[in-house]
């Protein structure tokens, strides 16, 4: 609809409702799957991943495994959900169109209980893993998975604590290196050549949540933004900024956790562009890769934002 003021035309548009639905456990990870129009949610203290149907969000019967099921992510076929399985050697691959499942071996010892934490699938056809452990300093490692011949290679030494976030077209990810501060050391992966490049500080604080653009063009770190090479852009972020963000497809803005909600801010100024009031601070956001789709867990529920 446009309304005409004077000589100017302003466009405006009517979001549809948030939806809400009841969580009955915290959410450690989201993943979309865009093919069936579902969204995945893993439960660790539950052991289960729910999986909630995004058209009626009505949730389905879980995904319950023996381990806690941490990182989750969907195959680049979006045939198979991979779930890193923090209290066992192994990430669980649950074929979505059968539901049969089976294991790929990640780890090859249980150093302080080490076990799969975080895990993205990139253009390359791997699996990039972050294999954590019950103590403090550098006991952990970054392990590519080929999903094809089911064999893994230790990569990167790294920490307890260990976020993985990676771009919309797969063909980037980011490592931080949360104990290693300060600066927190960010390491990408590029996938097209499946190559670590060299590490380089990124931001001064622990305990960090990160996310990419679709291109990978853009990384965002809490609130600060950068570049593919972990050049440094700046910081942006509304106030009640309370921790939780994601940054949009194309870079240009960024959704961010809020004391009240969620507010959708334009990078290039900071600039607040809609605010969406759940009533208490979110946790955790995850954006469809095609940004149409905004996700927001709270301690007591999940929030579906339409932004198309």
């Amino acid at each position: 609809m446009a309304i005409l003021l004077g000589s100017f035309t302003v466009a405006t548009r009517t979001r549809a409702p948030i939806r809400s639905v009841a969580l009955d456990a915290a959410v450690r990870d989201v993943a979309f799957d865009v093919k069936r129009g579902l969204v995945y949610l893993s439960q660790p203290d539950s052991q289960r991943v729910a999986v909630l149907a995004l058209a009626s969000a009505v949730f389905q019967a879980p995904l319950r495994f023996v381990g806690q099921p941490r990182g989750i992510d969907v195959t680049l076929s979006s045939d198979s959900l991979l779930v890193a399985l923090r209290a066992t050697p192994y990430l669980a691959v649950v074929d979505l169109a059968t539901g049969a499942r089976d294991t790929i071996r990640v780890n090859g010892d249980n150093f302080l209980n080490r076990g799969p934490d975080n895990v993205r699938v990139t253009a390359d056809g791997k699996a990039i893993v972050s294999i954590t452990f019950d103590g403090t300093g550098y006991g952990g490692s970054i392990v590519a998975a080929d999903l094809a011949t089911r064999t893994y290679k230790n990569q990167l030494t790294v920490t307890e604590f260990v976020p993985v976030c990676r771009s919309g077209d797969r063909s980037t990810l980011l490592v931080l290196v949360d104990d290693s501060c300060c600066p927190i050391e960010g390491i990408v992966y590029d996938a097209l050549n499946s190559t670590f490049l060299p590490g380089r500080g990124t931001v001064s604080r622990y305990f960090n949540v990160s996310s990419a653009d679709f291109s990978g063009s853009r990384f965002l770190i809490n609130e600060t933004i950068f570049t593919t090479a972990l050049s440094l852009i700046g910081a942006v972020a509304p106030a009640g900024y309370s921790g939780a963000s994601v940054i949009a497809p194309d870079a240009a803005s960024a959704f961010y956790g809020t004391t009240s909600g969620v507010s959708h801010v334009r990078l290039s100024d900071g600039a607040v562009l809609e605010t969406f009031s759940l009533g208490a601070s979110p946790n955790r956001l995850a954006l469809a890769p095609d940004g149409l789709t905004l996700v927001a867990a709270t301690s007591g529920q999940l929030s579906i934002i339409d932004l198309w």
